[in-house]
């Protein structure tokens, strides 16, 4: 059984890289493509309808609405985070964590922030009180292993550090509130089933207030929408000042996706996912997990799942399959085929 309201194709298991739009999302673009083809885009239109998009992601996180600054990417919303670190900051990251959560660190090197990777699993015990930030993706993009963030966000608060959590491979089937860190970053286009290009940034205006943008531009003011010229503008009071232009296409398709989520119920859809992705472990005689991706070290095997049917990515030999709300049980039963036939050839069976 999948959950409505999404219709792909059955066998596309590569939500991690890419998630499927639902239909209205899909009609939403095309009816701005058209309108852009006949010149009909008003700018000031246009800046308007994508704003309501900021209160579904407000509704998803369980945060204000002040609280949600819209982008285009995470590496480059987490520039303003970095940015405001003191001078000599001690970052803390898992190894194996995507670079667009070090990348944007490393960069102030030069005045002496640091990043130290650890193991996933000795990430909390490791904070202490010379850690300014811990950085971490709420599920790591490589192995689908799931962060312990209710130790972490325990272990920042004890040392007095920050806590930023990257929710791309999360948000739209874990179970993750505003409240979970200080900083929450996200890419709209996996989980959340929308146009590639937007991203978002979860910060309370109590802490954006005490921060300056890295980048900022006319987005990030108090008058947003009035004209864009002189020199009399004012970083907007809270989590609004970390706004870039954003992505119309990503921002437009991303509200009827995110609606949708939020609608089935991401509790209800972390049970969907997990379950058939234990499904899949179980027929592999793995012990279950409390992840929607699963990770298996077959080379090979994503070119021929494709051959079958069966759409996954594979990256140095890893095959990476991941369980999202348009996946059914059916999925699960044509990969084990598929995989298992793989496995007797190998092994000469």
């Amino acid at each position: 059984m999948t959950l409505a309201p999404w219709n792909p194709r059955p066998g596309y298991l590569s939500t991690a890289s890419f998630g499927i739009p639902c239909s209205a999302a899909t009609e939403i673009v095309a009816k701005t493509i058209a309108a852009w083809s006949e010149g009909q885009l008003n700018f000031g239109k246009w800046f308007a309808d994508i704003q309501p998009t900021r209160g579904s992601i407000a509704k998803l996180l369980d945060v204000a609405a002040d609280s949600v600054a819209l982008g285009t990417s995470t590496a480059a919303m987490l520039g303003s985070v970095a940015a405001n670190l003191p001078d000599g900051a001690r970052v803390l990251a898992p190894v194996n964590e995507h670079n667009s959560n070090l990348l944007p660190y490393l960069n102030h090197a030069h005045r002496g922030v640091s990043v130290t990777l650890v193991p996933l699993a000795e990430l909390a015990s490791r904070v202490d009180a010379s850690i300014s930030l811990v950085s971490c993706s709420a599920v790591q993009s490589l192995t689908g292993e799931v962060a312990d963030i209710a130790a972490l966000r325990q272990a920042t608060r004890n040392a007095g550090a920050m806590l930023c959590l990257d929710g791309s491979q999360a948000c739209g089937w874990l179970p993750l509130s505003g409240a979970s860190a200080d900083f929450i970053v996200c890419s709209v286009y996996k989980w959340l089933c929308s146009p590639i290009g937007g991203a978002f940034l979860i910060v309370a205006p109590e802490t954006a207030r005490k921060m300056r943008p890295a980048t900022p531009g006319w987005p990030a003011t108090t008058d947003a929408a009035g004209p864009p010229y002189g020199v009399e503008s004012r970083w907007a009071e809270d989590a609004h000042r970390f706004d870039s232009a954003p992505n119309l296409i990503s921002m437009l398709g991303a509200k009827p996706s995110i609606d949708a989520l939020t609608s089935i119920g991401v509790d209800a859809i972390y049970e969907h996912d997990v379950g058939l992705a234990n499904q899949l472990r179980a027929g592999l005689n793995m012990p279950p997990a409390s992840s929607a991706i699963v990770t298996l070290p077959i080379p090979g095997a994503a070119a021929h799942l494709a051959r079958q049917g069966i759409q996954a990515t594979e990256w140095r030999g890893i095959l990476r399959l991941s369980f999202h709300v348009y996946n059914s049980e059916d999925d699960v039963t044509r990969t084990l085929a598929a995989l298992k036939a793989i496995l007797h050839q190998r092994q000469g069976v």
